[in-house]
């Protein structure tokens, strides 16, 4: 069994009202994700269970997939993960995660963009079903891992009224946007919230920048 994530683009050729002949014609056949095995169903094959895809274009033009993906169905392990195409869909980039709540399954993503910002609803055992949603200008690569490898800084910054796709790093010449957006991160995970209200207990210690970890256990 060979299960693969693969994107059907279509166009309407006719009216819908024409009830003679199907109005959408098939026009690509696109791979977007194939898993990492020859057994779908192998609990070491993380990537065997691909379900839930859902897709959206970005205001830079790009086209967005997001699905969960995990051993089997439910497992702690699931996740949602991406993939983007620069081509309309014809070839995708490498899948990286986009959402994943430590030892709970995330599933069913939807993708929607409204101007500039594109958000992310999707669900999770945490314990009972709970439906969230997350918000950004524009998700894009490297991710952290990516980032890391390629020795980049840890604090990304961009002008996303002119940078909408998120090319520029401008963190080095916005130090102070950077120490005031930090200084409003800081303050939400003090309150244990970033909405109006008492204070609340975090679930876990927050740690703002992995530079400061040494001194935040000290």
């Amino acid at each position: 069994m060979n299960t693969n994530l693969t994107l059907l683009t279509a166009l309407l050729l006719a009216p819908l009202q024409a009830a003679e002949r199907s109005p959408i014609q098939i026009t690509d056949h696109t791979v977007v994700f194939t898993h990492t095995s020859t057994d779908p169903k192998d609990p070491a094959n993380t990537s065997g269970y691909n379900l839930g895809p859902g897709i959206t274009v970005l205001p830079d033009g790009r086209l967005m997939a997001a699905w969960f993906s995990s051993p089997t169905e439910g497992a702690e392990s699931q996740r949602i993960v991406q993939a983007f195409s620069s081509d309309q869909g014809r070839s995708w980039g490498e899948a990286s995660v986009l959402q994943d709540i430590a030892g709970k399954a995330d599933f069913d993503p939807v993708l929607f963009v409204a101007g500039k910002e594109t958000f992310l609803f999707f669900s999770s055992f945490n314990p009972q079903i709970d439906i969230y949603y997350r918000r950004s200008g524009g998700w894009g690569t490297p991710g952290d891992a990516e980032a890391k490898k390629e020795g980049l800084p840890d604090v990304q910054l961009y002008d996303l009224g002119k940078d909408i796709g998120e090319t520029t790093n401008v963190q080095s010449t916005f130090p102070d946007v950077v120490a005031r957006m930090t200084k409003i991160l800081e303050q939400q995970i003090a309150d244990g919230r970033s909405t109006p209200g008492a204070k609340q207990t975090n679930d876990a210690a927050i740690v703002v920048m992995k530079a400061n970890k040494k001194a935040a256990q000290e």
